[in-house]
């Protein structure tokens, strides 16, 4: 019977030891994952609302521009229709003002070209900065050590598609975004 209770505790204690060790393992193995970075932000929907309102604020500059552009031209109708009525003088006034309204408008396109791309790394900014924080939470909730970026650049040459994480990030950072 002595012998018995014997077995029995170095089997009990070498249960123990084997199951320790088990989770000793698997807390020591890293959780990790990849993200396809390039879909995510394409399918991000504050992505598309952000591009929405880059395009927004694009037409409306256009239709300035055109507006600039319609009358620079009506002004160049109107000196060709006088042109031989005008004296020496008047033509080249009329041709200096021209020559200043055609300037004006080719820097005006020119800050416009610039705030243009100055908005487009503002707003994509923002939007890198909505997923990344979604992203750190996500990895927080599900334990992950880390989370990589795949990106075409080549940071990742290889993941296992099991490790590929993007559809449920973007679907959880779409459904936070809007409010589900």
């Amino acid at each position: 019977m002595n012998t018995n209770r014997w077995v029995f505790l170095t089997m009990g204690l070498l249960v123990a030891v084997l199951l320790g060790f088990i989770v000793y393992v698997q807390r020591s193995i890293p959780k990790i994952g990849y993200v396809k970075t390039g879909v995510l932000v394409e399918k991000y929907k504050g992505m598309a609302d952000a591009s929405k309102e880059l395009e927004k604020k694009m037409e409306k500059w256009q239709a300035n521009v055109d507006t600039l552009q319609m009358n620079y031209q009506k002004s160049v109708d109107g000196y060709n229709s006088k042109y031989s009525r005008l004296s020496t003088k008047e033509r080249t006034e009329l041709k200096s003002m021209l020559d200043r309204q055609e300037r004006a408008i080719s820097e005006y396109v020119q800050n416009i070209e610039k705030q243009a791309s100055e908005e487009n790394v503002k707003l994509t900014k923002g939007v890198l900065a909505q997923l990344n924080t979604y992203i750190k939470k996500y990895a927080e909730q599900q334990k992950f050590d880390m989370i990589y970026g795949l990106t075409t650049e080549g940071n990742i040459l290889y993941g296992k598609e099991a490790l590929d994480i993007t559809e449920r990030i973007l679907t959880g950072a779409n459904n936070e975004y809007t409010g589900k």
